[in-house]
């Protein structure tokens, strides 16, 4: 059996209605993490109206919130969901094709179904089928666990990725596509771009997981979420009497899987900048790293501090840069202190380097080409390794599936 399924799909009973879905579907809450006014404006754009945004806890909160109110808040969560059920179509053993046109024009294609969580793992070093890319901050699972643990349903954010250079999946199922049923057809709010489902029939179900059977999975958007489903998961196992765990719904978790050679994806890098330090002894330490022998992978870096530059190629038993130069900042600040940021402009990360005390990183992104690879290899990548678009592009809560029987 695959780790990829058919699973039953919540939908508002309004999803043919594009005004509704509008308000009703929001966008990912690990975005826009530091700009209040943008959740603001979502918050006065759906008043009085069914939206997810009632149903999520924006990571925003999480910094300016008391204990007390965040408790509140996951409390809310709970009886907004019991009061929202009523509102809510199931389609039956479904899968979702989804065409997600984003805001620069491009189509990014995925399939929504349930991810077995016995295959999945965010732990470095990990043989799972389904692997985490980027090290989990276990100090961001806690209030993620008690949502799930008292909530009626999951909607999903996470985007997880695999590997099919021809696309061979995707072009069967564009084949068939005018036998589907579209179930909603909509633009994103706040520029976020329009979006497209269509339920699949059980002929293209079944193939999709024949194709998936041996494939292998990397989680690209939404590793926490599926890290605080799967301790979810191991919670009940370990707390209560399961009569049927592989039937149980907490095991599964909704997600899309996307192509990593879809053509609309982008990887972008993420640099590391460093404050309150020594630039030269930074820049000293960090090239004595570099080791020698052919088996080493050359990493090239571009340092700035002050209005200085200064190249650096180090070599290193990592695959990509980003974990070469990650292991060695943790090192440092842990030893000599200092305080990193992750800056995804080249420009912005220059000019932030011309403060006093601060020495910024620029290196090359991870390629399509050689993720799955470097996971495998060197384990979970770093947080923050790289970005996949702009934050309006990432995924918007419009499925759910319930997770209690």
């Amino acid at each position: 059996m695959g780790c990829f399924t058919e699973t039953d799909i919540l939908l508002p009973k309004e999803a043919k209605n594009p005004e509704f879905m509008t308000k009703w579907s929001v966008i990912a809450c690990d975005q826009y993490t530091s700009d209040i006014s943008y959740w603001n404006k979502i918050k006065e754009f759906t008043r009085d109206n069914i939206s997810s945004l009632n149903l999520i806890f924006p990571e925003i909160y999480l910094e300016t919130e008391s204990e007390e109110e965040i408790n509140s808040r996951i409390k809310n969560i709970a009886e907004t969901m019991i009061r929202y059920e009523e509102n809510f179509v199931r389609y039956e053993n479904a899968m979702f094709y989804i065409e997600r046109t984003l805001k620069n024009g491009e189509v990014r294609r995925g399939i929504a179904g349930a991810v077995d969580l016995e295959e999945y793992s965010y732990k470095k070093d990990s043989k799972a089928k389904i692997k985490s890319t980027e090290e989990t901050v276990s100090s961001r699972l806690p209030p993620r666990i008690k949502i799930r643990e008292n909530s009626v349903f999951e909607l999903p954010h996470a985007m997880i990725l695999y590997e099919d250079e021809k696309n061979t999946l995707i072009e069967e199922i564009l084949k068939n596509r005018g036998d589907f049923k579209k179930v909603y057809d909509f633009g994103l709010m706040q520029g976020g771009g329009k979006i497209a489902g269509y339920k699949l029939d059980e002929k293209n179900i079944d193939f999709v997981k024949n194709i998936t059977r041996d494939f292998a999975f990397a989680v690209g958007d939404g590793n926490h979420s599926l890290a605080a489903a799967k301790e979810h998961w191991e919670n009940i196992k370990r707390n209560r009497e399961i009569k049927n765990p592989d039937t149980h719904p907490a095991r599964y978790a909704l997600a899309e899987i996307v192509n990593i050679y879809d053509e609309s994806l982008e990887f972008e890098p993420i640099y590391r900048i460093l404050f309150g330090v020594n630039p030269a002894d930074v820049i000293k330490k960090f090239t004595e790293i570099s080791g020698c022998g052919s088996d080493l992978n050359p990493h090239k870096f571009g340092i700035y501090y002050g209005g200085e530059y200064y190249p650096a190629e180090i070599k290193s038993g990592y695959n990509l840069p980003v974990k070469t130069l990650q292991e060695f900042l943790d090192g440092y600040i842990e030893k000599y202190g200092g305080r990193i940021d992750y800056i995804h402009g080249k420009t912005e990360a220059k000019e932030l380097a011309k403060q006093k005390n601060s020495v910024s990183f620029i290196f090359e992104t991870v390629k399509k080409s050689e993720l799955f690879a470097a996971v495998n290899k060197d384990g979970v990548l770093p947080r923050k390794a790289f970005s996949m678009g702009e934050a309006d592009d990432k995924r918007f809560y419009t499925e759910c599936r319930k997770i209690k029987n």
